[in-house]
């Protein structure tokens, strides 16, 4: 580091005198005289590098230089790029970071199809019997706009998860203006189970004639109907069509006892069984104007995997994707399938891309995006119990009731 020298900076100050020190300055000790720096004196204003010294930007706030006024416009300034710093590290990044992850991971899985590795996945379509992996709704039921005559067009209603909360229920339709002659209900699945009338809630839903999709709280009720039978595991000779996970014996029975599950099931009968044993794991609801393909799962679909091909329990259960593999899990150690889901239709074609309509997730809410609409919103926890209306024009709408004590709703015709 250089060393300061005050002569360096002017002229001497002997180019200015008129006596005999200018014709003679030998007798003066000039260097001294103008280089301070050389006395012990001045010692302390040469920097010491075996020093710590601050940056200089620190002299700079610091020092004189600032007036009041600009230290608080670089104070003020600070405040409020320090929250958009934050939320860049704590949300935008990440999700930036998850995207990119995702759209690697699709890469991956498509360089392994090509190479003939194929999916490394859990995606083998196992079929259980007495389940429906695949329904289709009746052209009939689809939406339509208004007619000539000026009524209203029919519409569809979907309803997440109602979990016994037959009231509820109830309450919804008549917020709506449901008419049985112009809408058609399609529930998300777990229709019954740990709310106070599953019993009632499938017998509302069979009024209705509405469509519906398997929930897993549904599977179990039905998994424990069929243990309160007295069947053992595997012994479906009487009933082919019957699905039979759980074994029958005494302590099964002791278990199923104090389970959710076993309590609904208990005050069902065969009828009411029968109707949800029908419901289909996935419904294929069809193309509607101004929306495109809708399809009905309870817990979500795995990307890239066509329909017939679905895991019915992945369907009923999954709750994210494991990146690596693009498999459904059923905890949240992997991305949420929904945003994986969603990157997937940027990819396909734009007549290729579906709407999935969905429940199962009540800890998330209500999560609408573009190509996937969530609707558990918790009514049996004391939450809401929301419908999304489609119309024929494509326009949709969201509707809620409060459930119990709960008294804020969504608003009446909040656009999706």
């Amino acid at each position: 580091m250089p060393q300061w020298r005050i002569h360096q900076h002017g002229t001497p100050l002997r180019t200015f005198t008129t006596n005999e020190l200018k014709a003679d300055p030998s007798n003066l000790n000039i260097t001294s005289y103008y280089d301070p720096l050389d006395t012990e004196d001045a010692a302390f204003l040469i920097p010491d590098d075996d020093r710590w010294h601050p940056p200089s930007w620190i002299y700079f706030f610091s020092g004189s230089r600032l007036t009041k006024r600009h230290k608080r416009f670089i104070l003020i300034t600070s405040l409020l790029l320090l929250p958009l710093w934050v939320t860049w590290k704590v949300y935008i990044q990440p999700q930036q970071r998850l995207l990119a992850n995702i759209d690697f991971a699709f890469e991956r899985q498509a360089a392994r199809e090509r190479t003939g590795k194929g999916r490394m996945s859990a995606h083998a379509a196992i079929m259980l019997k007495g389940t429906t992996l695949l329904g289709s709704l009746a052209s009939r039921h689809l939406p339509t706009t208004v007619t000539t005559q000026g009524t209203r067009g029919k519409r569809l209603i979907f309803v997440g998860d109602v979990h016994g909360c037959k009231d509820e229920l109830v309450q919804l339709l008549e917020k709506v203006d449901f008419s049985q002659e112009l809408d058609h209900v399609i529930l998300t699945g777990d229709i019954i189970a740990k709310g106070p009338d599953s019993a009632g809630a499938i017998d509302l839903a069979r009024k209705l004639e509405a469509s519906c999709v398997r929930g897993n709280w549904d599977d179990r009720v039905l998994v424990a109907w069929e243990a309160l039978q007295g069947r053992k595991h595997g012994d479906v000779s009487e009933e082919p069509d019957i699905l039979l996970l759980d074994k029958a014996g005494h302590e099964e029975r002791q278990r199923l006892s104090k389970d959710r599950a076993y309590k609904a099931a208990v005050n069902l009968n065969k009828d009411q069984i029968n109707w949800l044993r029908a419901c289909p794991c996935i419904l294929d609801v069809g193309r509607i104007n101004g929306v495109g393909r809708i399809v009905v799962a309870h817990a979500g679909l795995a990307p890239g995997v066509a329909l017939e091909k679905q895991d019915p329990y992945a369907v009923m259960n999954m709750r994210t994707v494991d990146l690596q593999t693009l498999a459904p899990l059923e905890d949240r150690t992997g991305a949420e399938w929904e945003k994986v889901w969603e990157k997937y239709q940027e990819r396909v074609p734009e007549e290729e891309r579906t709407t999935i309509v969905y429940g199962h997730d009540s800890k998330r809410g209500l999560n609408i995006q573009k190509w996937s609409k969530g609707l558990d919103t918790g009514c049996v926890n004391g939450g809401t119990l929301t419908a999304l209306i489609v119309e024929g024009t494509g326009n949709m709408t969201l509707e809620s009731v409060p459930c119990k004590s709960i008294s804020k709703s969504l608003g009446k015709g909040k656009p999706v």
